[in-house]
């Protein structure tokens, strides 16, 4: 029942007044649903005590409680087992007069009301997030020992919320499906990309996990390289090597800098592309389907030599396996997904390559996929290219 062994927001306290006179202890109980972040419930446990303050205010005892938070306090004890917090009142003061003493025996107590609710909620929220850095600190250590290498680092959230300025809106680089990249500093001058996963984003631990283990195995010059990663509380955080030219979509698609792009360029940026497929679905000791390959996904470095990043989707075969798999669970980006993977869920190496080859439409035309009445009345980029190649 305790806060410290279950999920839900529910603690018992006793405040001992032995040491203010002959009055009653008070014993006090209070639970939120479980569904409540902390802070929420902090809010509805706040409003039930403004509400005993205005209409319990000599009373011994008394409960209150709305949808969703409930609190209780007597002069007995509400519960069998053993409060999970014990309060101490304030020292003694001069003694009161046998009138006085009337009135304290009822006011003392539930002046006290209040301030052992708080400690009662203040310890739940101390335990929760006890029991969340502990939970992370279980996470750090299983991210250490699946990645580890000698240019892996578990970082600090403390540094990279400096090394981003508070991750300010100055910083930040862009934003995708599963969060924001911000460009970082830190304290030995070297710069990073930080990538903050969302919460709301859909890529739990498992997805995190599988990106940082994934890419810190695997080393090759067009794949973007992996220098650490931090897991406090609800953060999830992975550190890349800084690129100065962003992604590659800033430039195919812009008029301006893609003029900058002559096609030797554009060659050079397609072959490293497909240099980086081929590692992961042929020359790594694995073999890595990246089921999300698209123009956002390709960085660029300060030679515009491209490199591929976010592995959080990809998926994982032995090297001699090269049929793929079925899924139930389609994930990536429709516009780039192969049509037996959007409606089937199968997918194989020849799934990134039938995105591989919409990113190569994309870099020659400077078109988007997706998107109505841009590529002479077509809704996407591939029905326009194949009607002009059967004329």
């Amino acid at each position: 029942m305790a806060a410290t062994a279950t999920p839900k927001l529910y603690a018992t306290g006793v405040m001992d007044m032995k040491t203010v006179g002959t009055y009653p202890n008070v014993y006090s109980q209070l639970q939120c649903t479980p569904d409540l972040s902390a802070d929420h419930c902090s809010a509805c446990l706040g409003r039930l005590l403004r509400m005993v303050n205005s209409t319990m205010s000599l009373r011994m005892g008394g409960r209150m409680g709305v949808t969703r938070c409930f609190f209780r306090y007597e002069a007995f004890p509400l519960y069998g087992a053993r409060p999970m917090l014990s309060l101490p009142s304030s020292p003694p003061g001069p003694a009161p007069t046998p009138t006085k003493r009337r009135s304290m025996l009822w006011v003392i107590p539930v002046a006290l009301v209040p301030l052992t609710a708080a400690a009662l909620l203040f310890f739940i929220c101390y335990r929760r997030r006890l029991t969340r850095q502990r939970k992370g600190s279980r996470r750090a250590h299983s991210l250490e020992w699946q990645g580890k290498n000698s240019d892996f680092s578990l970082f600090e959230f403390e540094h990279l919320l400096e090394a981003t300025r508070n991750f300010s809106e100055e910083s930040k680089l862009g934003q995708g499906g599963f969060g924001a990249v911000y460009k970082g500093q830190l304290s030995d001058g070297s710069e990073i990309a930080v990538k903050r996963l969302a919460s709301h984003s859909g890529q739990g631990f498992m997805e995190f996990k599988n990106e940082v283990q994934l890419i810190a195995k695997l080393q090759h010059t067009n794949l973007v390289r992996l220098l650490g990663c931090c897991s406090q509380e609800e953060e999830k955080i992975l550190v890349y090597e800084y690129l100065p030219n962003k992604s590659l979509d800033f430039v195919i698609f812009d008029e301006n800098k893609r003029a900058l792009l002559d096609w030797t360029k554009l060659a050079v940026i397609i072959e490293g592309v497909a240099n980086g497929l081929l590692y992961l679905h042929k020359h790594s000791r694995l073999l890595v389907i990246h089921r999300d390959l698209k123009p956002s996904n390709i960085l660029l470095d300060s030679e515009m030599n491209p490199k591929i990043s976010d592995f959080g989707l990809a998926k994982i075969f032995s090297s001699n396996d090269t049929e793929g798999d079925i899924t139930r669970r389609v994930v990536g980006t429709y516009g780039y997904m192969a049509p037996e993977y959007a409606s089937k869920g199968n997918f194989s190496i020849k799934s990134d390559v039938f995105s591989f080859g919409v990113v190569i439409l994309e870099i020659l035309s400077g078109k988007r996929n997706s998107g109505t009445q841009q590529c002479g009345g077509f809704i996407n980029l591939i029905g326009y290219v194949r009607l002009y190649a059967q004329t």
